[in-house]
């Protein structure tokens, strides 16, 4: 196991509290993709390796910077092939990332770590998804990296926050109220739609949520001291035990369609359960009858203007880790 420098004063186990200043905290782990691209000088002469199946919002902060971008395929189980990567590397590559799915940590050998470092390329680890699981490890991973990107408000209910950590210059602290504030209203409107039983704009509304929603650090008003109290108080261990015991019941239930391993799922703290729909239309009779029932169960948005991988897309389906999607999935999905 591996345990960077900057990570080893993060996290105490014994006392569940956090060393906050380790972190860099942004609104959005877009956000801090873009600040280390940004300090690294990355331009349209850079090339930057990323899998085939990744937020589409990635790909889009990296072409701020650079078009240059080569991707590596993504298997069915969320692995990727060690030999296709370093055949698609070259002199331009200057950065890679790697991407923890859903809170399990993609293995990464360290044979092709070494190999990546001879090269002088950057490793980025997304684990945008994994902040439960980086609390539930003490920040241990398996590999050694360059940098590392979590989000916060993925794993609890905080609206926004995101952190890194790597070797990045120091920073102003962020966190922009107007962000907290607009999800909050989100959030309330999406509460009363679904109370009055319209669950048509329950996924669409989220989308608002990230409109005008930008890389200008210093617009709007900073709530980082506010956010961070907040943030003090959650009881980290109470959450990843409650979490990890929900992903077993999943599980137990749909171990014929998970993409995971219940190795994984005892090793990780899960975002969402992920899994594997036969087709493309199962996935979404899937995700018609969730949403009648207001549960926001969906497919992660992985389009690009790059690359998509449609195949995934079109056969995962992301569930929250919520008792009432176990039992509309045990009384009413009768294909998966």
């Amino acid at each position: 196991m591996f345990i960077s420098r900057e990570a080893k004063l993060l996290y105490s186990n014994s006392n569940n509290n956090i060393n906050f200043e380790q972190f860099n905290f942004y609104n959005y782990s877009r956000d801090a993709i873009y600040d280390i691209l940004s300090q690294y000088n990355i331009n349209q002469n850079s090339e930057i390796i990323v899998p085939n199946y990744i937020c589409n919002t990635v790909v889009d902060t990296i072409n701020v910077f650079t078009n240059n971008v080569k991707f590596y395929t993504i298997n069915e189980k969320l692995k990727f092939d060690l030999d296709e990567i370093k055949s698609i590397l070259n002199e331009n590559t200057k950065m890679i990332f790697f991407v923890d799915y859903f809170g399990v940590e993609t293995s990464v050998n360290e044979k092709l770590i070494k190999f990546l470092k001879s090269k002088n390329i950057l490793i980025l680890k997304d684990s945008a998804h994994s902040f439960l699981t980086l609390m539930k490890n003490d920040f241990r991973t398996s590999y050694k990296y360059d940098f590392l990107v979590s989000s916060i408000y993925k794993a609890v209910p905080l609206y926004a926050g995101a952190v890194s950590l790597g070797n990045i210059r120091s920073r102003v602290n962020f966190i922009n109220n107007n962000i907290i504030q607009k999800r909050k209203i989100i959030n309330k409107m999406k509460q009363v739609f679904c109370f009055f039983g319209i669950s048509i704009f329950n996924r669409d509304i989220e989308k608002l949520s990230i409109i005008n929603d930008n890389y200008t650090f210093e617009s709007g008003t900073n709530g980082y001291d506010e956010y961070k109290n907040k943030l003090s108080s959650i009881d980290f261990k109470n959450i990843i035990i409650n979490r990890d015991q929900l992903s077993l019941d999943f599980y137990r239930y749909l171990e014929e369609y998970s993409i995971f391993t219940k190795d994984e799922i005892i090793k990780s703290s899960l975002q969402v359960f992920p899994i594997w729909c036969s087709s493309k239309a199962n996935r979404d009779e899937i995700l018609k009858i969730m949403k009648q029932e207001c549960v926001d169960a969906f497919t992660w948005a992985t389009f690009n203007k790059l690359s998509i991988n449609e195949y995934l897309w079109s056969h995962i389906i992301l569930l929250p880790l919520d008792k009432k999607v176990l039992t509309i999935m045990k009384e009413k999905i009768k294909n998966v």
